[in-house]
């Protein structure tokens, strides 16, 4: 792909990403005070190492056009370390579930393939404002991120990890470019009103991108502008 080509193609991707993003759900914020760990409660704990960061996000949605991002906080634990871990949260909750399904259980859709979306744009896309040192809340945010991995959102981040290597040798496009477009079809799927079960599957099968050549098919008629996002679920 040519490099004026490539360039305006990501201008685009952003541009899109811009208006989705104005256009979508409106969130607002919220605080709540928890008198223990904010995860303590969890019966099945996501974490596979103990979790120092003493806050939590979480999302509600309250009409087609309204959602709340609720920040938790335990003030006794709460720390340096869990404040510089807010920004990655809060980008978690804005990107993966504030635009998608209101979820009480886990989704490796959204909790996985759409956690990935959120890092991406927190790490690359967006400026964090105000008075915090961004390379200390990039490290903690993946610091509060691994405390809070499991297999599965782990297996939907290698997952997605292959689609953006799969779409910069189909269109020879740059890495950078690729992360870009995975993002957009993350953003438009998430808030397609599909089934979240269907959105899980997809993200299982991207794991067989590779052979599956009915799977690249969706995916190449939905960047050429020929189907909806929902018509790369099966």
């Amino acid at each position: 792909m040519q490099a004026k080509e490539e360039y305006g193609r990501a201008q685009s991707l952003r541009q899109e990403q811009v208006s989705f993003f104005r256009e979508a759900r409106i969130a607002t914020m919220s605080v709540a005070w928890a008198d223990q760990h904010p995860l303590a409660w969890d019966p099945e704990p996501l974490r596979e190492s103990p979790d120092p960061y003493y806050v939590n996000a979480a999302t509600r949605i309250l009409t087609a056009d309204a959602a709340e991002v609720e920040l938790q906080i335990n003030l006794e634990g709460f720390d340096a370390r869990s404040l510089l871990s807010v920004p990655t949260l809060i980008a978690h909750e804005l990107v993966s579930h504030v635009h998608g399904d209101d979820l009480e259980t886990f989704s490796i859709w959204a909790d996985g393939f759409m956690d990935w979306v959120a890092r991406y744009y927190l790490y690359v896309e967006w400026h964090i404002d105000g008075e915090l040192p961004r390379g200390l809340c990039l490290e903690h945010g993946r610091g509060v991120s691994e405390c809070r991995m499991n297999a599965s959102r782990r297996r939907a981040h290698r997952h997605a990890a292959n689609l953006v290597s799969w779409m910069s040798s189909e269109y020879s496009m740059p890495i950078r470019s690729a992360y870009l477009f995975v993002a957009q079809l993350g953003l438009q799927l998430n808030a397609t009103p599909e089934p979240v079960y269907r959105k899980d599957e997809f993200a299982e099968e991207l794991g067989g991108l590779e052979h599956d050549k009915h799977l690249q098919q969706r995916i190449r008629s939905w960047d050429r502008g020929r189907g909806r996002a929902s018509d790369l679920l099966r």
